[in-house]
C-alpha cells in the first residue's frame, strides 16, 4: 500500500484479491468484517460510505489485521468476538470458536424442555463449556434452568465467566473447573447432560484447515485415537448423574461417528435415539434417553 488515497471501495477490492491469493476462504466477507471493526461500522455502512477515504491511522491498523488474517489466524480471534445464537461473545485462543452447527444442540435442549413440560427448575450439566456459548444461548431462551458448566481449562473458564456476566446469566450458569469425574457429585440430579466434546481423531488433526489446527486449542479438538474418548467418558458417568426421564445430547462430527456413539449408548443401557441434522442437512446432534 503506497501513499495513494484509499477509499473503502478501493481497500475492499485490494484486500479481497490479496486474501484470494493467500487462500483465505470467503475473502470478501473477511475483508468487510475486518474493515467494519476498524471503522466501527456495520457492514451495510461500508457500502453507504463507499467513497469515504481512510486515514493513515485506519490504514495502518487495517493492514495489521490483514497480515494476521493472511497468516490464516481466524477473524474471530483477531477481533476477540464471535456471534452465536445472535449473541456476541468474547473468544480467544483458549476457546474453540463457536460454530453455527452447534446451535442445533441448543435447539435440541429447547425442544426437550418444551415437550417435557417441567413446572420446576430444569437442571443441566454441560461438559466442556469453552466460551460459554451453549449455556448462554440456552439461558437466553429458558427462564427455569440451572446450568452447571464444566471445563478442564481454567483459561477457557475465564472467558466463559466474562461472557456469562456480560449477558447477566451468573444466576443461572455455574462454572466449574475440572472434569466430569472429579467435579460432579450430584447423583440422579440432571435432567439434561450435554456436550460438544472434542471429536477429531488424533491422526486427523494435521489434515484440518490451518485456521483450526494452528490456532484453535488442541484440547478442544483431539478426541483420541478414534475420536470417541470423551463420548465414552461422559456416557460412563451419565447413568449415575441423570435424573429419571433425563436425556443426553451430543454434537458429533459425521454420520459414521453417530453410529459409533449409538453403539456406546446401547452398551451403557440407552435404548432410544433421535438424530438432528444441521443447517446443511448433515447429521449433527444425537439425543438419547
Amino acid at each position: 500500500m503506497n501513499d495513494k488515497v484509499w477509499t473503502i471501495k478501493d481497500i475492499l477490492l485490494w484486500t479481497t484479491d490479496y486474501f484470494i491469493e493467500k487462500g483465505v476462504e470467503s475473502p470478501r466477507l473477511n475483508s468487510e468484517i475486518l474493515l467494519s471493526h476498524i471503522l466501527n461500522f456495520d457492514r451495510v455502512s461500508l457500502y453507504t460510505n463507499y467513497s469515504r477515504p481512510l486515514s493513515k491511522d485506519e490504514l495502518y491498523r487495517y493492514r495489521e489485521l490483514i497480515k494476521r488474517r493472511a497468516n490464516r489466524e481466524p477473524a474471530a480471534y483477531i477481533l476477540n468476538r464471535k456471534e452465536f445464537w445472535s449473541i456476541p461473545l468474547k473468544v480467544n485462543r483458549n476457546t474453540l470458536i463457536p460454530r453455527p452447527e452447534t446451535e442445533i444442540v441448543v435447539e435440541s435442549v429447547n425442544e426437550f424442555i418444551k415437550k417435557s413440560g417441567y413446572n420446576r427448575i430444569v437442571n443441566i450439566l454441560e461438559v466442556g463449556t469453552g466460551s460459554g456459548n451453549i449455556p448462554i444461548a440456552i439461558a437466553s431462551e429458558n427462564k427455569n434452568v440451572n446450568i452447571f458448566s464444566v471445563d478442564i481449562s481454567f483459561e477457557s473458564l475465564k472467558i466463559a465467566y466474562q461472557n456469562v456476566v456480560e449477558n447477566n446469566f451468573d444466576d443461572k450458569i455455574f462454572l466449574i473447573n475440572g472434569d466430569i469425574v472429579s467435579s460432579i457429585k450430584f447423583k440422579n440430579f440432571f435432567d439434561i447432560i450435554l456436550s460438544n466434546p472434542p471429536y477429531i481423531k488424533t491422526s486427523d488433526i494435521q489434515n484440518l484447515q490451518r485456521e483450526v489446527k494452528d490456532f484453535e486449542p488442541l484440547s478442544a479438538l483431539d478426541g483420541g485415537s478414534d475420536g470417541l474418548f470423551f463420548y465414552r467418558k461422559i456416557l460412563q458417568n451419565s447413568k449415575e448423574l441423570l435424573a429419571e426421564g433425563g436425556t443426553v445430547i451430543f454434537e458429533f462430527g459425521d454420520a459414521q461417528q453417530s453410529l459409533d456413539i449409538e453403539k456406546i449408548m446401547v452398551d451403557i443401557g440407552f435404548k432410544n435415539f433421535i438424530i438432528k441434522n444441521d443447517y446443511s442437512g448433515l447429521p449433527r446432534v444425537i439425543r438419547c434417553y
